[in-house]
């Protein structure tokens, strides 16, 4: 069993880059990746389960999709939420799913959900072995665990190529010491908002120690495991992430509201077409109605799960839409675009 020393934040001002400059969609998420034992109906359909879980686990920020008698039923005909699927070699089978189904699904089994304009992240890992330490990239067994759990996790995360711009700007030595100069100047090519810094430790007894540090926005997370294979410790150190992000960041499958919200800044055609196909876009709007327009402000009638506070929070973690700061009134927004 992992060993969790201790987890703690602090603030660290302006480490990284704000979450609302950089926020993107994933564009995998709802695209599975698994492996069949053969080409046949059969084969497919077992994995199209294992397919089906893992998707519910990325929208939803779930470790674990709990197997209520709505997922249940779901996994019993899971034809209903995918629209293709090609093999990409004799075993491995990729499965296209429809969002709007599974949105759907989500929402009828109370799962959170999360949207998909999410923070990227670069992770700077060392591993010590016998004295030698590397940079994890590339064909490293501990960077192939790091991508997925990230990618079964819906996180978008890139480790350093380590190529030649890479070696000038970072060593072991300032990723160990974690010299923040350093690795933030390196991380910026990699246009992360989340910058994840790892040490890792072989034991005498061939287990591992690890101690990671999340920097997110202005604040720092910092944890220590030991006692673990180093694939344990790389799905954990991903699970840690991924688990603070949805909690921030998922919506609960709470009851709908419709919230009434003034957005002004929408002075073109165009510019009007772009923020209602904005807000469709988001897993945690299920519908839009106009109520009233005036001039370049428009009032919008939006259901959703997300209570008020949240939504605005959303909002300013995607850079488009933002609180207007002299409002008279509440709820008075600026968009922004583009």
């Amino acid at each position: 069993m992992p060993v969790l020393l201790s987890i703690w934040r602090t603030s660290w001002l302006l480490l990284v880059m704000p979450l609302a400059a950089l926020a993107a969609p994933i564009p995998w998420l709802y695209w599975v990746d698994v492996e069949v034992e053969a080409q046949t109906v059969e084969a497919r359909e077992a994995a199209s389960r294992d397919a089906l879980v893992e998707v519910l686990a990325r929208i939803s920020g779930l470790a674990h999709v709990p197997r209520n008698a709505i997922v249940r039923d779901a996994l019993d005909s899971t034809e209903r939420y995918y629209s293709r699927f090609v093999f990409l070699e004799d075993d491995e089978l990729r499965i296209y799913f429809d969002r709007s189904a599974v949105l759907q699904l989500a929402k009828a089994a109370e799962l959170p959900v999360w949207s998909a304009n999410r923070p990227a992240a670069v992770a700077w890992v060392v591993v010590e072995d016998a004295g030698s330490r590397e940079i994890v990239h590339g064909e490293h067994p501990l960077a192939q665990t790091l991508r997925d759990r990230a990618r079964a996790r819906g996180l978008a995360l890139r480790l350093p190529l380590m190529d030649l711009e890479d070696r000038i700007r970072v060593d072991p030595a300032a990723v160990w010491g974690r010299l923040s100069s350093v690795i933030q100047d390196a991380s910026v090519r990699y246009r992360a908002e989340i910058i994840v810094v790892g040490r890792v430790q072989k034991l005498a007894d061939e287990t591992f120690a690890a101690s990671f540090e999340y920097w997110l926005g202005d604040e720092q997370t910092a944890v220590n495991l030991e006692g673990l294979t180093i694939e344990v410790i790389g799905g954990q150190a991903i699970d840690i992430l991924a688990n603070d992000l949805a909690q921030r960041f998922a919506v609960l499958g709470r009851e709908l509201e419709v919230l009434t919200l003034a957005i002004s800044g929408v002075d073109t055609p165009t510019g009007y077409g772009r923020l209602l196909r904005y807000l469709a876009s988001l897993e945690f709007v299920d519908a839009v109605d106009v109520v009233e327009l005036q001039g370049d402000r428009v009032v919008l009638a939006v259901a959703t799960r997300a209570r008020m506070e949240q939504l605005l929070q959303l909002f300013e973690n995607d850079g488009r839409i933002l609180e207007d700061p002299e409002a008279v009134f509440g709820n008075e927004l600026t968009w922004r675009g583009p």
